[in-house]
């Protein structure tokens, strides 16, 4: 039962990691944002 309760919190964990990395873009894509791949972010943002 371990094993499974750590494999959801991992699958929770990562939908939450691709979502927000969703939200990231998509606002660097509204801002007229240039880095499409996300390497290192624009100058100046953390």
């Amino acid at each position: 039962m371990d094993d499974d309760f750590g494999k959801d919190l991992l699958a929770t964990c990562f939908l939450n990691w691709a979502r927000t990395i969703e939200i990231v873009e998509g606002k660097a894509r509204e801002e007229g944002g240039k880095g499409e791949h996300g390497g290192g972010g624009p100058p100046g943002r953390p």
